[in-house]
């Protein structure tokens, strides 16, 4: 280094990370291989099976979804029924539970049974009314069974035991905590399921029993309680 000169900047090389190195090295060479890709008819068909897979989910997951609401419509009504007959005995009157053609439950009391006996009325003072389910699950059957079901049966009479026609009995709970003999069926309210519920009522005990069955089971069930509901010559009589 000479006396009166001074060293120049030192040039730093070009960067090959810049926008133009980066275009530069994104640039294919001539000897290099092609990449696979994907089809348009293999994205369509991709893309179908998505769509398949979701929609088998969303219906999966709406038939477990009806089916689990009917369960609880059934628990409900069950406590219902157990309500209804609490309240008729804190009350002293009588309440009855009467069920129209579409299955949809009316609660009604007998307010004066001394002034106006058999009179009953709508119950507007039920404190439970919102225990009955009417969007879950819907009455279809309502038979009067037992010594409830021949407490009039005559000898001209047909028994309601064992009448093939559908019945939609009203369902009576008294002052002393009894009850009317029953059994009641209870379906979805939509076509698509088509299980059903039998609940099974006894005069002093309450709900015997109470379970979920096929269009096969019900009718095993149906010929089951009717052999064991038929009437003696002693009822008869």
């Amino acid at each position: 280094m000479t006396s009166g000169t001074m060293p120049g900047p030192r040039r730093r090389p070009p960067r090959s990370d810049g926008p133009r190195g980066r275009a530069a090295s994104r640039r294919r060479r001539p000897d290099a291989p092609l990449r696979p890709a994907f089809t348009l008819l293999e994205l369509a068909l991709a893309l179908s099976l998505v769509v398949a897979l979701a929609i088998a989910g969303m219906l999966a997951f709406g038939g477990w979804d009806s089916q689990a609401a009917f369960e609880q419509g059934v628990e409900r009504f069950q406590a219902a029924l157990r309500m209804a007959r609490a309240d008729a005995a804190n009350q002293g009157r009588r309440l009855r539970l009467q069920f129209d053609e579409e299955g949809f439950t009316q609660i009604l009391w007998e307010p004066k049974p001394l002034e106006e006996p058999g009179v009953f009325t709508d119950y507007e003072g039920c404190l439970w009314r919102d225990m009955v389910p009417r969007d879950l699950a819907r009455v279809s059957r309502c038979e009067l069974i037992g010594s409830s079901a021949y407490r009039t049966v005559t000898h001209s009479q047909e028994a309601i035991g064992v009448a093939d026609q559908v019945e939609l009995s009203p369902l009576t709970f008294y002052s002393d905590g009894t009850c009317e003999e029953a059994l009641l069926e209870l379906r979805p309210p939509g076509e698509s399921d088509s299980r059903r519920a039998v609940i099974q009522i006894s005069a002093r005990g309450g709900i015997v029993s109470a379970r979920i069955v096929n269009e096969q089971e019900l009718q095993e069930y149906y010929d089951q309680i009717q052999s064991e509901q038929a009437p003696s010559e002693d009822q008869l009589e």
